[in-house]
């Protein structure tokens, strides 16, 4: 799979390119699409160019493999991306082997069959890291005490480099958690402020230029509220009425507990997010995982529903084929609804009838 990614030459060429700019201290042209261009045609002559549109100080990270070869260092971060995917099955180890009944060193394979966690290695995507720094937020947030809810913002606020879904949640839960803010803010304001050091001040002027005038998307390839409004032929301001709605849904909606809460917080934030892509739904394992093995426990059964949709593979390739990704958006939402409705809220636990307790007499 690395093997054949490297030579479709995939996404991984766009980072790749910024850390070589930010080496050669030509951070300041990160966001001129045509020097873009010129830096990836010089490492990856054959490559179809991809910009690089994510904050700058995320250039730093990829900074260390780009002093390799372009083919080595697309392997060093495709081992580097499988050590991250073996750390977030580890962590949910205990849901993932009451699904399977396999070992915690044989989880990270169920993981890895996830289509959209395939789809980072195939793309030689950067989500693997904002997979497990939300995963370790959800951990974070689920013992629901104000220390933790300031660290779980601070994970976030890790993750910015992906703002278009890390924003939204991070004020989704907070509507709720206000303390978590208390992380979020900080660590986000550092990571622009390490991006304005690299970029310039007028370096944000040429960001905002990149995000709205480079090469037009396939709506049809965003799985949020988006691609299915623009797909079907709807105005933007229905998407963004539309995307109101739900994040008012949410932040009404009164949680049973907070693995509850956070499962439908990062639902509705990958529903309203302006670009999502396939590799972008791996978010979707930190719901998918512990919703279904909690049910096992709960009713010795799967359920299946929406969830089972979201894992058949081959659906994935029929709807990349006929140009209707965007139908994914339809499953997500029917997975937001059903984390909102009583009999899945039963399947995790909650919602349980307490017996009332009777004084004895004596």
């Amino acid at each position: 799979m690395f093997v054949l990614s490297y030579r479709n030459h995939e996404d991984f060429p766009a980072f790749y390119g910024a850390a070589k700019m930010a080496s050669a201290g030509d951070a300041g042209s990160l966001y001129n699409g045509q020097a873009q261009e010129e830096a990836e045609q010089r490492w990856f002559p054959n490559a179809q160019p991809r910009y690089f549109y994510h904050l700058a100080y995320e250039a730093w990270i990829f900074r260390p493999i780009s002093n390799v070869a372009p083919a080595a260092a697309f392997f060093l971060w495709s081992g580097f991306s499988l050590l991250l995917l073996i750390g977030a099955a580890l962590w949910l180890g205990t849901d993932l082997r009451a699904i399977t009944g396999w070992t915690k060193a044989e989880s990270w394979m169920v993981m890895g069959a996830f289509t959209p966690i395939a789809a980072i290695f195939v793309q030689g995507q950067d989500t693997m890291m904002l997979l497990l720094a939300v995963l370790a937020a959800y951990k974070c947030f689920e013992l629901e005490k104000d220390l933790w809810d300031v660290a779980a913002g601070a994970l976030l606020g890790l993750g910015l480099f992906k703002f278009q879904i890390i924003l939204p949640l991070a004020l989704l839960l907070a509507w709720r958690r206000p303390k978590l803010l208390l992380g979020f803010v900080p660590v986000s304001a550092a990571v622009m402020g390490i991006s304005t050091e690299l970029i310039g001040r007028h370096g944000w002027a040429a960001y905002w230029n990149l995000l709205w005038h480079r090469e037009p998307e396939h709506v049809w390839r965003m799985i949020n509220l988006r691609g299915v409004m623009e797909t079907l032929g709807g105005k933007p301001w229905m998407t963004l009425l539309g995307s109101g709605a739900l994040a008012l849904k949410t932040v009404w909606y009164r949680p049973a507990n907070a693995r509850n809460h956070f499962a439908v917080c990062l639902t509705a934030a990958l529903l309203v997010s302006y670009h999502l892509h396939l590799y972008d739904l791996s978010l979707l394992a930190i719901v998918l995982v512990p919703m279904i093995a909690e049910e096992i426990r709960t009713t010795g059964r799967w359920s299946m529903g929406p969830a089972a949709i979201l894992l058949a593979a081959p659906l994935y390739l029929g709807l990349e084929l006929l140009h209707a990704l965007w139908i994914l958006a339809l499953v997500i939402l029917w997975l937001y609804l059903n984390l909102l409705g009583e009999k899945r809220q039963r399947a995790w636990g909650m919602n349980k009838k307490r017996t009332p307790l009777v004084a004895v007499e004596g």
